[in-house]
């Protein structure tokens, strides 16, 4: 079975604040650039992530500040697409890729900053993953046990505070 996946292409989103009603899904993609630098998305849920990456190849998502009052993540990479958000025939696994952002608040310790969720088929590997703040979770920065056909390896990391978290790493 082909797959098709969306690529080669690049998103601007414009400096401000927005408002997330439901989880931001971003696409199963290859060869994509995110420039979101400026701005700030807020999660004003009480359950879920506010942001979903299901795949990712040779990507480079730049994201500004992801503030979560959720106990789910303020930012989930899980290498494949989830059988509840999307065609589980894309199983894009989230390698040779850049993800950065300014900062991911959460409130009142609750829910994880980072969560790298390898629990499903494919894999996160060979990735880089930068931020300048991950702050106010109960875990700061979080990678599942591998599950059968997944793995998660040859990632690098750096982040220039984790802070005010339950657990940082």
């Amino acid at each position: 079975r082909e797959v098709t996946l969306p690529g080669r292409h690049t998103v601007e989103w414009l400096p401000g604040t927005y408002q997330l009603g439901h989880t931001l899904l971003l696409p199963d993609a290859a060869d994509c650039a995110i420039k979101a630098q400026g701005t700030w998305f807020r999660y004003a849920a009480k359950t879920g992530d506010a942001i979903r990456i299901p795949g990712m190849l040779r990507c480079r998502y730049h994201l500004g500040t992801i503030e979560s009052h959720s106990a789910g993540a303020a930012s989930r990479v899980t290498g494949t697409v989830d059988d509840d958000l999307g065609d589980p025939a894309h199983q894009t696994p989230c390698q040779m890729s850049v993800l950065s952002f300014t900062g991911l608040i959460g409130q009142h310790y609750r829910g994880t900053g980072l969560l790298l969720d390898n629990a499903r088929p494919g894999g996160i590997t060979v990735n880089r993953f930068t931020g300048t703040d991950i702050a106010g979770f109960h875990t700061g920065v979080r990678v599942t046990d591998a599950s059968a056909g997944s793995k998660c390896d040859t990632n690098y990391f750096s982040f220039h505070f984790i802070r005010e978290c339950r657990t940082c790493i």
